[in-house]
């Protein structure tokens, strides 16, 4: 006797079976109404393989049922589409291609080595420039310094002399 039979979906919570609730929610899920099943909303699988299907019918229809003329029959409009498609491409393949190549590569090396000296040559700059700025910048921090010294050297004369004034108010020295 089918399970279906014994219990329905909407009494399998209602008998009293030693079942986990586990086992009750698949008993559920198995006999659930086929509507509430999520189908795939893309149809583009479907059209993909009768395309393909109708595409073997085809070929083995018109090799007369014989699979190996159908495949060779395939290949060769394989090649003939690719073919096609290659002539229609810019730059296909012919002789004046190549040339066309080598003369665009002998340009790129020419324009690569004119790349290369003129960063050689800014490198150089930049380095000349560089050591003139360090070399300025420590003539100028020398300088700094020294006219700092002789500021802070008069502010402890004056100072001292302040003191001493002060202090010969007061009976110092």
């Amino acid at each position: 006797m089918p399970f279906r039979t014994i219990c329905s979906v909407n009494s399998v919570s209602t008998i009293n079976l030693q079942l986990s609730s586990t086992q009750k929610q698949l008993i559920t899920y198995l006999y659930r109404p086929i509507e509430t099943i999520n189908m795939s909303k893309s149809k583009a699988p479907l059209y993909l393989g009768l395309t393909a299907a109708g595409g073997v019918g085809y070929y083995l229809y018109s090799a007369g049922g014989n699979p190996k003329a159908a495949e060779a029959k395939f290949e060769s409009d394989v090649h003939k589409a690719s073919a096609e498609v290659k002539s229609h491409l810019p730059g296909g393949r012919t002789p004046d291609a190549q040339n066309k190549g080598a003369q665009v590569g002998a340009k790129l090396d020419e324009a690569g080595a004119k790349l290369d000296s003129a960063v050689a040559q800014a490198d150089k700059k930049f380095s000349a420039t560089k050591s003139n700025v360090e070399a300025y910048a420590k003539d100028a921090k020398a300088e700094a310094l020294k006219k700092v010294d002789a500021f802070d050297k008069k502010i402890e004369d004056e100072a001292a002399k302040a003191k001493s004034g002060i202090s010969s108010w007061f009976g110092g020295k």
